[in-house]
Parts: C-alpha cells; structure tokens; sequence
C-alpha cells in the first residue's frame, strides 16, 4: 500500500508537469483503480480519452463505468467509438447492440442485431441474440434465425474438429520427421523396412483425410436437412464487466431484472480487456 500511495504521488508531480500526457493520465488511473479510489480513477481516464480519444482500453472503461452505473445511454457512445476504430471486432457492435436494448429502445436493438449479422453473418454470439430478443419480442423471424442459429453452430462444430484432428496429423508428420536420423544409424534392411512403413503410414493418413473429410461434408448436408433443439442460451455482453464504481444511483431496472437477458452464465470473450 505505501509502495502505491507513493508512486501515486510521484506520478502525480509528474502530471502536473505534463498535464496533457494521455498514457500518464491512463496510468494514474489504473493506479487511483488499484488502490480502489474510482472518482479519481474516473477523472484520469475521462481526461485522457479527452486528449487522445483513440485508445480502445480508455474507451473500454469508460464505457463499463457507465454500465455499472445503469447509464446505458451515455456507454453507447463509447461502444459505438470502439466499433469504429475496430470495425472487424464483433464484440463491440454487441455492446452496441444491447446497450439499446437496456435503454428500452427494443426495435432499434433488433435492427443493430440484424446488420450486424449482415455483416458478420457467421458469428454465433450474434445469431443466438438474435434467436433469443426475435423471440421473445415475437417476431416472425425468430424460426428463421433460430434454424440460421442452428446451422452456424453445426457448422463451428465441425470446423473445431477439423482443427483437432489437423493438430494430431501435425503431430503425427513431425515424429515421421525426425525418424530419417534414427534410421540413418540402422542397418540397410531395416532403413528400407522403415521407409516402406513411413510411404504407407503417409498414405493411409491421406486417405483417412479424405475420407474424414467427405464424412464431414455428408454429415453437414444431411444435418442442415434435420431439424433439431436449438441451443439459444447467450450471454449478455454488459453483464460481469470488470467491477466499476457506483458514483451515480442507478437509472432503470437493475441488471437481469427489465427483460429476463440476466440469468444467463458470462463470456468473458465478450468483455472489454
């Protein structure tokens, strides 16, 4: 604690030295956070987005800190910079996203859902919002997405497979890799008999590939042809943010309580670092 209490003041001289120094002031924030003083916490980190309003880790805590306060209208904007400066980030367009849906505006929330699908249309974050706020908003499309939902998931399935089995033939390549060394210390019989039984370990796994492969794609079709239970839990973005101070009285609604999205388990994937 005396350690921090003096950097604080150290690096506080320094501020005034250079008032305008966006990543001093950053840093003195996450120092006045750590030693759970947040006001100041809060002063630093809004003056630094003041002077250099690019910095996604500023953006992403002033956005949480208005989460934690309940005003959902005033996070939105924050959200809305980080999806501009990163535009291939999906998670920050959900933010978005249910910040509108926190502040009541349900339709709008819908069609930020929707064009973010467009864009990105693989994503199975966004389809199971999509599923889950269509439904119970009782929208015509609510089957259409739950069915889009349902296939996207299929199709991350078998791709994640895919990926283990690519990782176990890796495997497999590099110990075919360092047997020439041991076999060049053998004798010629047995370096013959051992490259016969590399040329046919080779090809029976090309095979197996191949036919891993077709099975995959057989499976797939005639799995997109199937109806089945749609898994359509998710999980809320703004909920479990990193702990930010409650300076405000809350406005609406406690968290999970306005719509029924609160009781669903955390993904920290969708949480600002």
């Amino acid at each position: 604690m005396d350690d921090r209490q003096e950097a604080i003041k150290w690096f506080s001289e320094l501020q005034t030295l250079v008032p305008t120094d966006p990543a001093l002031l950053a840093r003195l924030g996450r120092m006045h956070e750590a030693d759970d003083d947040k006001s100041l916490a809060f002063q630093c980190f809004q003056e630094a987005n003041r002077y250099y309003p690019c910095d996604i880790d500023v953006i992403s805590w002033l956005g949480s800190y208005y989460v934690e306060a309940g005003t959902y209208e005033r996070a939105m904007p924050f959200f809305a910079h980080a999806a501009a400066l990163q535009p291939d980030v999906v998670r920050w367009q959900l933010m978005v996203a249910s910040c509108l849906r926190r502040s009541g505006n349900y339709q709008e929330a819908v069609d930020h859902y929707k064009a973010t699908h467009q864009r990105f249309p693989d994503n199975v974050d966004c389809l199971k919002y999509l599923a889950r706020v269509t439904a119970d908003m009782k929208l015509d499309e609510s089957h259409e997405y739950a069915e889009r939902l349902r296939r996207a998931q299929k199709l991350q399935e078998r791709k994640l497979q895919r990926q283990q089995r690519s990782s176990q033939r890796e495997g497999s390549q590099q110990q075919d890799e360092d047997e020439p060394e041991e076999r060049m210390r053998a004798s010629p019989e047995a370096r013959s008999a051992g490259s016969s039984a590399k040329a046919g370990s080779s090809s029976r796994r090309r095979r197996g590939q191949q036919e891993e492969d077709e099975e995959d794609d057989s499976a797939l079709a005639a799995d997109t042809e199937l109806p089945k239970a749609i898994d359509a839990t998710y999980i809320d973005p703004l909920q479990g943010l990193p702990e930010r101070p409650k300076t405000a009285a809350r406005r609406g609604p406690p968290l999970g309580e306005e719509d029924g999205f609160g009781d669903d388990d955390l993904d920290d994937m969708l949480l600002p670092e």
